[in-house]
């Protein structure tokens, strides 16, 4: 009897991309395989990188090339999926368009040359880009490398140095400069409604800033960029309160400019560009049934809040919505769901809290819920601590010391790179 084919296609190749790839080859497709032996699966991944990034720890990577050098946070991609053989594909090109009725991705290479790619289940994990190449790869790993690279020249003999942004990154990176560069002028800029983290609970934004000020960051609140896309070469750099600043050294650490998703219809997208979602499971929202088999993880989905600890959950829950839908398609029983937060799911929290709590075994066909996870962020302000809470409860500096600010998390790069967090 001939063998049918299934062909997943995962478009986005770095933090969400690259999990979720993972997690669809170690554990959904051998056990969808199982179920139906008669059935072969592949998987491709898009994307216009090579290499995987692990842009948490820039902030400390920009330093300098010692603390953490480029190796340890660019990771090749071809090595990290050589162990899954036939049944992956990576195409280096970036997704420019899509025909939803032939089910079909179109792709571009850096050479001009353009190549359908078809599929039967779709994966959105295309991300954001950022003004700086410093937070994401908008091209390749060796632009981010060569703005880090400048940055390692430059900082040792700025006078001046001023940050743009008043989330986590920010923070982060005026907390890192200014322990690397004591004598230099660290001014960070940013804060909406007069505080640091505005999203997080005010307390966490007032410490944030305490621990900034003792370190000798010049806090600007309320402050912003009259040009929110300001380049690390931009001079004068214009702000909202009609001033100017010409610092030795710019670095623009604010959010998202643009989400990458230009290529799909715009009926799927939200104003903002992000990918809208018709249920809890990471299906992509639409009144056609040729998207039934769509789905969207990480910055590009609307409606959450573009954090590792989120994106960790996503992926198991994506995955499940995938198992489902195909064993749905071939008349199977599907079993009810059950809840799976990250409490339980999360190897990030898990590292971060020294959790002892076994993952459950879940099985192919059950769909595994995602609950956000409220109030809990951990923001490192130099190698010695930071701010952080969890459910609400606020993170001793030990242990936001011990479980970030000492490392950056590089613990995790491999285990995320090859896939055997998932196991």
């Amino acid at each position: 009897m001939a063998k049918n084919n299934h062909k997943i296609v995962v478009a986005g190749g770095n933090m969400g991309g690259v999990q979720i790839s993972h997690y669809l080859l170690r554990k959904t497709i051998p056990s969808l395989h199982t179920l139906d032996p008669n059935t072969d699966y592949h998987l491709t991944l898009i994307s216009p990188n090579t290499h995987f990034f692990f842009k948490i720890a820039s902030p400390r990577a920009l330093i300098n090339a010692t603390l953490i050098p480029t190796d340890k946070i660019f990771k090749p991609l071809a090595a990290a999926f050589q162990q899954y053989g036939a049944r992956f594909n990576h195409v280096q090109g970036k997704a420019v368009d899509m025909d939803v009725d032939t089910q079909e991705v179109l792709t571009s290479s850096s050479t001009g040359s353009y190549i359908r790619i078809k599929y039967d289940s779709l994966v959105i994990a295309t991300g954001a880009s950022t003004t700086s190449p410093l937070w994401s790869m908008n091209t390749t790993h060796e632009h981010t490398i060569a703005a880090l690279r400048t940055l390692h020249s430059e900082l040792p003999q700025a006078k001046t140095i001023v940050i743009a942004g008043g989330g986590p990154v920010g923070i982060e990176t005026a907390g890192e400069v200014a322990s690397a560069y004591p004598d230099a002028k660290v001014t960070l800029i940013g804060g909406k409604g007069g505080l640091l983290l505005p999203r997080e609970k005010a307390r966490l934004g007032m410490k944030a800033e305490d621990m900034l000020e003792s370190l000798g960051v010049d806090v600007k609140l309320g402050l912003k960029l009259a040009d929110a896309n300001a380049s690390s070469t931009t001079r004068p750099i214009p702000l909202s309160n009609g001033t100017s600043l010409s610092p030795s050294v710019f670095i623009n650490a604010t959010g998202p400019r643009t989400y990458n998703t230009s290529w799909l219809p715009p009926q799927w997208l939200n104003d903002d560009g992000q990918v809208l979602v018709s249920d809890a499971y990471f299906r992509v929202r639409s009144t056609s049934p040729s998207t039934n088999n769509v789905y969207v993880i990480g910055d590009a989905a609307a409606g959450y809040r573009r954090t590792a600890i989120e994106l960790d959950a996503m992926v198991p829950t994506a995955s499940s919505s995938i198992a489902i839908d195909i064993i749905a398609q071939r008349g199977l029983k599907v079993m009810k769901a059950r809840s799976s937060s990250l409490s339980s799911s999360s190897s990030f929290t898990k590292d971060l809290v020294k959790s002892v709590i076994p993952s459950k075994k879940i099985n192919v066909g059950e769909q595994i819920e995602f609950k956000p996870v409220k109030d809990t962020i951990v923001v490192s302000i130099g190698p010695k601590g930071g701010v952080g809470m969890m459910n609400g409860w606020a993170l001793p500096n030990l242990m936001v010391k011990k479980g970030k600010a000492e490392r950056f998390l590089l613990e995790l790069v491999e285990p995320l790179v090859d896939g055997s967090k998932f196991d």
